[in-house]
């Protein structure tokens, strides 16, 4: 009795083997069919190729994917392999995206961007005279000085620039400066160049 268990069950695993590697076979097709709610459903199944077509192996005409087909015969069948059935299949993804009705228009909001507030203008800085030279102060003007680089001949230039926008060039000349002057603004000390 043990023995013929044993042997049904080695029999049941063959037949179910062999099912798994057919169906892992390159005869086997996925279709994907929809039900009458629109629900995708996919079923693997076996296909031959004929002379009149390619046929599908149902087993049973009561299948419900079978049953899906019939009602909505615009299948396009196709070979990823040869090709063949591809430019129909791409004839009627163009129909079908022609006869689609349009998507809903999307209103997109920008983005807020905050800015931040700038605080007051800058006090306009000041110049004195002394006799080695002119002192500048002021507190946008010493904070550009702390900040600047002067690594290259652009960075010189920027910061030349920026003097230029705070006035401190009209306030040295305002002040008698002369080219060749020393000015000093916080720890730096140059020649002024108008």
């Amino acid at each position: 009795m043990a023995r013929l268990l044993a042997i049904a069950a080695v029999a049941v695993l063959v037949a179910g083997g062999v099912t798994l590697v057919a169906l892992e076979g390159g005869e086997v097709v996925v279709l994907r069919t929809q039900d009458a709610a629109g629900t995708p459903r996919d079923t693997r199944t076996w296909v031959a190729d004929d002379a009149d077509g390619t046929w599908i192996e149902a087993a049973n005409p009561t299948r419900p994917f079978l049953a899906q087909l019939t009602e909505r015969p615009d299948v396009h069948w196709c070979s990823a392999v040869t090709g063949e059935g591809v430019p129909e299949l791409l004839q009627a993804i163009g129909a079908a995206v022609a006869a689609a009705p349009a998507p809903p228009a999307i209103e997109v909001t920008p983005p807020v961007e905050r800015l931040r507030q700038r605080g007051a203008p800058a006090a306009a800085p000041a110049v004195e005279r002394h006799a080695w030279g002119f002192l500048v102060t002021g507190a946008a003007v010493e904070r550009l000085v702390s900040r600047a680089r002067f690594d290259s001949e652009a960075a010189t230039q920027r910061f030349q620039v920026a003097l230029d926008r705070m006035g401190v060039s009209a306030a040295l000349e305002e002040a008698g400066a002369e080219p060749g002057d020393i000015v000093r603004i916080g720890e730096m000390e140059f020649e002024y160049q108008p």
